[in-house]
């Protein structure tokens, strides 16, 4: 990989890497991103409980979390997004240490709204 283009949904960025492109962006983003923002807050709130392995309602969320990763298994497979909670890579260190390129950097809002479209 070569070149990326850096999504931000949320507070959280991901990567998309040159070397997946086999669908049509930023339509297939779209397509989940409903799914994509319920993956974040579902990891978020596994973040959240974590600093009590008893706190109630832990083992929904981590029976959630398993459920939405696997409807997710297809678009991890078609885009290759890098980055938490999708891969344990923080993004800047993988930049860095990879020598990417960063083609366009774009947010997508919880309606599926593009917005910020910018070639880097």
């Amino acid at each position: 990989m070569t070149s990326a283009i850096k999504i931000t949904v949320g507070y959280h960025s991901f990567l998309l890497p040159d070397t997946h492109t086999d669908y049509a962006f930023p339509a297939y983003i779209n397509k989940h991103i409903d799914l994509i923002w319920r993956y974040i807050e579902n990891n978020d709130k596994i973040e959240e409980l974590s600093s009590n392995p008893f706190s109630k309602g832990r083992t929904a969320v981590l029976v959630k979390a398993k459920f939405l990763s696997s409807e997710l298994k297809e678009f991890k497979l078609k885009t290759g997004i890098i980055g938490y909670p999708f891969d344990m890579k923080d993004i800047s260190l993988y930049l860095a240490s990879q020598n990417i390129k960063i083609t366009l950097c774009t947010e997508f809002k919880r309606n599926g709204t593009l917005v910020n479209s910018l070639p880097s």
